[in-house]
């Protein structure tokens, strides 16, 4: 039967964290999800759990960000960002940087309290989780070995000097897209998808009939994608 752990990992905020264990007691691969902006670790890893293989783990960090702090819902009522973003500045870098920090920091933390989440693990990312998992996948392929990117950008443009690196280790990327996504439009995470694959990194574009949005059918395709991992 599989064991669900729950904890915080404090960087700035305390933010929650979900581990699903599956049954038995040996190594298991280690799937790490990344919610979209305003999200919540709660729902995003019911809805995630359908792409998991028999077998693996699933590591569900929330967001350190507070969406909201004037005064309204509780930060836990209506979700959080994983970074802040105003335009391609010394802050927006500064967050996203913080960003990375807090996912190594919160799967470091889920290895600790499972003792058999084993080997680099693989990323998986919705909207801005995705984008976030396609920066931290290829800077840090000695964390990562593929990530799973859905209505997100490969950031190709930040990732030129890391390109190298991250195709030396095998890091493959998987990018899903709704044809008529009117949040992160198709063409342009195509286009940043099929420059990563011109410098040398295993990477894939599918499109799917939707629109800004996790679908069953983009959730089978993960699936077999993640279950077909050397």
């Amino acid at each position: 039967m599989a064991r669900v752990l729950r904890g915080t990992a404090p960087v700035r905020w305390d933010a929650p964290w979900i581990l699903r264990l599956p049954g038995g007691r040996g190594p298991a691969p280690l799937l790490v999800a990344l919610h979209g902006k305003g999200d919540r670790s709660e729902r995003f890893e019911r809805e995630v759990r359908p792409t998991l293989p028999r077998g693996w783990a699933l590591l569900v960090p929330g967001a350190p960000i507070p969406r909201d702090r004037s005064g309204g819902p509780p930060p836990s009522a209506i979700g959080a960002s994983w970074y802040l973003y105003d335009g391609d500045t010394p802050a927006f870098r500064e967050s996203l940087d913080r960003a990375q920090a807090f996912v190594v920091d919160a799967v470091r933390r889920a290895r600790a309290a499972s003792g058999r989440a084993r080997g680099r693990a693989v990323l998986l990312g919705f909207s801005q989780g995705a984008y976030l998992a396609g920066v931290l996948a290829v800077r840090r392929p000695d964390l990562f070995r593929a990530a799973v990117l859905i209505g997100g950008r490969l950031k190709v443009e930040a990732l030129r000097r890391d390109l190298p690196r991250a195709r030396a280790s095998g890091l493959r990327v998987l990018a899903l897209h709704g044809a008529w996504d009117p949040a992160v439009k198709p063409a342009p995470a195509a286009a940043s998808v099929a420059a990563a694959r011109a410098a040398g990194l295993d990477a894939s574009f599918e499109e799917f009939d939707a629109g800004h949005e996790f679908t069953s059918a983009m959730a089978a395709r993960a699936r077999g994608w993640l279950a077909d991992l050397p």
